[in-house]
């Protein structure tokens, strides 16, 4: 698909050299890929814990400016 080696191949070459080179191998795939989706986690999360500070701040925000509206409604009333 994009012109790489299939992973069989190394496998198969390690596997026939030593055991513990394919082990090394494999750790080092398995890391990689860890690493990789540990970076996209991270890039979705914190896109969502800024989502959602940006929602709070805008409720807080909602609040007080009904505060303030009840605060003169009520000024009026009992006035």
């Amino acid at each position: 698909a994009m012109g790489g080696v299939n992973w069989g191949e190394p496998v198969d070459l390690l596997g026939s050299l030593h055991w513990s080179y394919l082990l090394v191998f494999l750790a080092y795939i398995s890391f990689t890929l860890f690493a990789f989706l540990n970076v996209i986690t991270g890039f979705f999360c914190e896109n969502a814990f800024d989502l959602a500070e940006q929602d709070k701040e805008h409720i807080i925000r909602e609040q007080l400016e009904n505060k303030a509206k009840y605060c003169s409604e009520f000024e009026a009333i009992f006035a």
